[in-house]
């Protein structure tokens, strides 16, 4: 065999299934499904809260030197306090209260 062939073959490359010829093509890396699991898990996560939020309501407001507070539903919270393990209230306003999930 020719060192010129030799040298052209990619060990890595996998044979496509439907021609059988040496393909180029590379799973994708780790990190990229990495990436891909949590994006999903993420999202996932996102639509739950919101959809068990939409029963919750922000009865009461209140404002003081010590910052704001309300009642959402059966509970009260202040900003930076944790509603669930990664979600943190971030703001309180006359009309709801806004939650942030956090990247990691």
């Amino acid at each position: 065999m020719p060192l010129e062939e030799i040298l052209s073959h990619d060990p890595f490359a996998f044979r496509a299934a439907s021609d059988g010829r040496s393909g180029t093509k590379h799973e994708p890396a780790a990190e990229e499904i990495a990436r891909q699991v949590y994006e999903k898990r993420r999202a996932e996560r996102i639509e739950k809260l919101t959809t068990d939020l939409q029963n919750e309501r922000v009865s009461i407001v209140f404002r003081s030197e010590k910052g704001t507070t309300a009642f959402v539903g059966s509970r009260l919270v202040q900003v930076g306090d944790l509603w669930e393990d990664g979600v943190r209230v971030i703001e309180i306003r006359p009309g709801g209260v806004t939650l942030e999930v956090d990247d990691q």
